[in-house]
């Protein structure tokens, strides 16, 4: 009944740009229980908490808000008893346009009016960016930021301190953007205890700081430093990180670099898209440096997309991934989703689509292909047992290995029974609808009530016998 997210609780509440009709609607609250209450308040937007301000004080017109007088102290009387349940406020010029309001708000806002605060998601950009300061508190865990500007992200040096308990941070902005390293490098060091930190760009001395870092779990970077010294692989870095994504604007030796660094991390996921289109001997050392610096039995997710949009397919031939590249990532044992995007294509054999299928057997998930040219060679599906979803550029019907098939013949008899009962699905819809359309229009069970939905999917079969 209640939604957690602002846009299910702007529903319930109404339409913040119609302040009128949401004060009607806010006295409404007063009949709902408390776990309800907090419940239809524990997300909200920072237009809505301000809508339940006097009427006299606000109007919204156009999806813009501003003020109609000075704001008084019992102005907020009501904002208080809903301010105290919410646990992440979102604001930005994506809900209402507050950039009239925020210089009067953010000298009256009450002290810990928002003393349950633990997420704040502030997508004000430019000028409006420094109004986040009176919503910092010490007890806020989750940040999300949008910032552009050089003058808002120099605000972001002492955000850290003001929120020491920071877990969950995401500075979201372009890679066109050109950042203040001195700013983000003081942000990036005052973080003590993050979890997951998602953050356009850093410098190496950045990443030497979240490399020792024992909390860090999930980092994801839209680019790496241009000017990235190698180093001999260092003592346990990133011990605790689970999840490196990486995304398209790192050059490709410089994440040859940054996993030259590691030395067994436990990674169980890595993505990564190389910003320009790779050599195959760069693509080598890349793959070369990924199998000595993570851990062979903990990774299970892989993608690695190598493209770019300005390519010459006349060199296609010179830039085709190597089979000996691929053989690289066979160490990884326990994989179950790997995706290998080539601009210009894959050149396989038998030999190595062998050893993938032998050397991965818990494969899910599979995805090898190039954009612009056919691949040469084919991963057989019957070659992975437990293989759900496949994809590669072309298909071979009745190649498939006669052992591989009599060996995994239950799985297969289980997977051909499923898709007979998925082609009778639109059938029994079909037997349901009539039916209940039958009962309805029939008089001797007029009192029978139906549910005003049915629907039917393969889930809710049980086979017997």
């Amino acid at each position: 009944m209640f939604s957690s997210s602002p846009r299910g609780a702007g529903r319930i509440r109404g339409q913040a740009a119609d302040a009128e009709g949401f004060g009607g609607r806010r006295k409404d609250v007063y009949g709902f229980q408390n776990p309800a209450v907090n419940a239809l308040w524990g997300s909200a937007t920072l237009a809505n908490l301000l809508c339940c301000m006097p009427p006299d004080l606000v109007v919204v017109e156009r999806r813009s808000m501003r003020l109609l007088r000075p704001i008084r102290m019992s102005d907020w009387d009501r904002a208080r008893v809903y301010g105290s349940r919410i646990k992440n406020l979102f604001s930005g010029p994506g809900y209402v346009e507050l950039s009239a309001v925020f210089p009067s708000i953010s000298l009256a806002l009450p002290e810990k009016m928002l003393r349950n605060l633990q997420g704040l998601h502030w997508r004000h950009i430019n000028d409006d960016f420094q109004y986040i300061y009176p919503f910092l508190s010490a007890q806020i865990t989750t940040i999300h930021l949008s910032s552009t500007s050089r003058s808002a992200l120099s605000l972001l040096a002492t955000l850290a301190f003001k929120c020491p308990q920071l877990k969950d941070v995401s500075v979201l902005g372009s890679k066109h953007t050109r950042y203040s390293g001195i700013s983000l490098s003081e942000f990036v060091h005052g973080l003590k205890c993050v979890k997951s930190l998602s953050i356009p760009t850093l410098e190496q001395a950045d990443l030497e700081h979240l490399c020792h870092l024992l909390t860090l779990q999930r980092l994801k970077l839209g680019s790496l430093p241009t000017k990235f010294s190698a180093m001999p692989p260092l003592d346990e870095p990133f011990s605790r990180l689970r999840t490196l994504d990486i995304g398209d604007a790192a050059e490709i030796e410089a994440v040859t670099r940054l996993l030259g660094w590691c030395n067994n991390v436990p990674l169980r996921a890595f993505d990564v898209q190389f910003a320009q289109l790779a050599t195959p001997q760069q693509i080598h050392q890349a793959y070369k440096a990924l199998a000595s610096g993570l851990s062979h039995s903990c990774l299970r997710s892989l993608s690695l997309i190598n493209h770019h949009a300005q390519t010459d397919l006349s060199t296609s031939s010179e830039y085709l991934m190597r089979s000996d590249s691929i053989r690289l990532l066979l160490c990884f044992r326990n994989l179950t989703s790997v995706t290998i995007i080539s601009m210009l294509g894959i050149s396989f054999d038998n030999d190595t689509v062998v050893e993938m299928a032998r050397a991965w057997p818990r494969m899910e998930r599979s995805s090898t292909r190039d954009i612009d040219t056919d691949i040469r060679g084919r991963i057989p599906i019957g070659h992975f047992p437990s293989a759900g979803d496949h994809r590669d550029n072309q298909r071979i019907p009745g190649q498939e290995d006669p052992d591989t098939l009599a060996l995994y013949a239950e799985e297969i008899g289980h997977h051909r029974l499923w898709k007979e009962v998925e082609t009778l699905v639109p059938h029994l819809v079909a037997v349901r609808i009539e039916e209940r359309v039958r009962l309805q229009n029939s008089p001797a069970i007029n009192c029978i009530c139906l549910p005003d939905r049915m629907r039917f999917s393969p889930v809710d079969l049980r086979l017997s016998g």
